[in-house]
């Protein structure tokens, strides 16, 4: 996810209400040049597993540029999902909301403090973000399922009895990692596992929100 990826960042940052959403399909080949998709190749490319929704992810302008520069194997910072997840949620969102950032003491990036005010991500208590530690899942799944909130989609009623690791999920998580397996957006690491505490990378972030956007098509 280098800086050529600054080129298809999300439209102005305004931030938009829940009102008609209307979306065409995309073809990616059609949106990237052959020069871009190059790039994107020559500074690292996704897994082939995740190749495919990743490209759709970023032909729909879900994917902006991250701070830091990551690559898409790397673990994700909160930092750098508050700006995918505003990214994609003003994206999904159509209009005006007017709610006021909220600031913190360790952080100005306008995507966290957007991120914030929206309700997506929480600070960890006294006016801290903690912009640069690592995800998990069960983490993601929250900011994800707050963002569900936001955009007003129905929510899936819970889906953890499949898996055996089920109570190692936290329980401020569980209403959140339980909807989000139930509607599948986010899978589990096996057919019996969700392994919450595993850490998210850039790739998998992408597709867990790639597909919240598709709940919204």
């Amino acid at each position: 996810m280098k800086k050529l990826i600054s080129l298809l960042l999300c439209g102005a940052m305004l931030v938009g209400s829940a009102a008609a959403f209307t979306f065409e399909p995309l073809d990616t080949d059609q949106v990237l040049s052959t020069e871009l998709k190059e790039e994107i190749a020559a500074q690292g490319a996704p897994s082939a597993w995740a190749a495919d929704e990743v490209d759709a992810a970023i032909a729909a302008g879900l994917v902006p540029h991250l701070t830091d520069e990551p690559g898409y194997q790397d673990i994700i910072t909160r930092e750098q999902f508050a700006e995918l997840a505003v990214c994609a949620a003003l994206e999904m969102l159509d209009g005006e909301i007017h709610i006021p950032p909220a600031s913190f003491s360790d952080t100005n990036n306008p995507s966290v403090e957007k991120a914030a005010g929206m309700g997506i991500v929480n600070g960890v208590g006294e006016g801290v973000f903690n912009p640069k530690a690592a995800t998990n899942r069960e983490q993601i799944a929250a900011m994800l399922y707050r963002a569900w909130d936001l955009i007003e989609i129905p929510a899936a009623s819970q889906g953890l009895e499949a898996y055996t690791d089920s109570a190692s999920v936290s329980s401020w998580a569980a209403d959140a990692v339980g909807a989000m397996a139930a509607s599948g957006i986010m899978k589990g690491t096996s057919n019996t596992t969700l392994s919450p505490a595993d850490p998210c990378t850039v790739e998998q972030a992408i597709l867990l929100v790639y597909r919240l956007y598709q709940e919204v098509k």
